[in-house]
């Protein structure tokens, strides 16, 4: 099927609009507080194949992504680390839908909906990648000010520390690394997930988080 329509950036030409992707919806929104800091916080969404972006200005308060299930039929689970009494704000995107649009409607050979102009997108405005060893310090990227920000977890990889308690005993914690804004941008730091004990260490390796930062302002 030849081209109903692109679009590109004016800037880098890079493609933003065509007929075979299907551009990022805010399909949902809402909010949950962590109660604990080391037990996940669960939210069910619907989609096909959902993103979601969270937002956490609360002081030292890093939101870290803990897992996310496929449950099938379309309904997924992801779970979040936080700061005990951290309220954390989270968008859901998803592919675009709707009722028909006022203004410009893109589909497929299939005739999926690829764009509609009555929606909402996702904005990516920066990719960032942050090792983080216990202990360590915090990474502030600082962002246009005026705007909101939420942050999409890519990836993850969790981290080690080891210490020897005696008699055979090591003390192990593990940590991975999540995100939360401030007025000038957006703070890169390690979270505590756990502590255990082990007859042998786990050795000292940093934590590393992959995070894409998107632009809600207005959402």
């Amino acid at each position: 099927m030849g081209a109903f329509a692109r679009f590109n950036n004016s800037v880098d030409g890079s493609r933003q609009i065509d007929e075979t992707y299907k551009n990022l919806a805010l399909r949902a929104k809402g909010t949950f507080t962590a109660s604990d800091g080391v037990v996940p916080v669960a939210i069910t969404v619907a989609g096909v194949n959902p993103v979601v972006a969270v937002r956490s200005t609360g002081t030292n308060s890093p939101v870290m992504l803990h897992s996310a299930t496929d449950n099938g039929g379309g309904s997924w689970t992801y779970r979040f680390l936080s700061k005990a009494g951290d309220v954390v704000t989270y968008y859901v995107f998803d592919e675009p839908g709707g009722a028909a649009a006022k203004y410009l409607v893109i589909r497929n050979a299939a005739n999926e909906i690829c764009f509609n102009a009555n929606e909402e997108y996702l904005i990516p405005v920066s990719y960032q990648v942050y090792g983080w060893s216990n202990g360590g310090p915090n990474s502030h990227v600082d962002l246009p000010t005026g705007r909101t920000y939420a942050a999409v977890q890519c990836s993850g990889d969790r981290g080690f520390s080891s210490a020897f308690l005696g008699t055979g005993i090591w003390a192990v914690a593990v940590f991975g690394v999540g995100a939360y804004f401030d007025a000038a941008g957006v703070i890169l730091e390690g979270k505590g997930m756990y502590s255990t004990s082990a007859a042998t260490p786990l050795g000292n390796s940093p934590a590393y988080g992959r995070f894409l930062i998107v632009d809600v302002t207005g959402f």
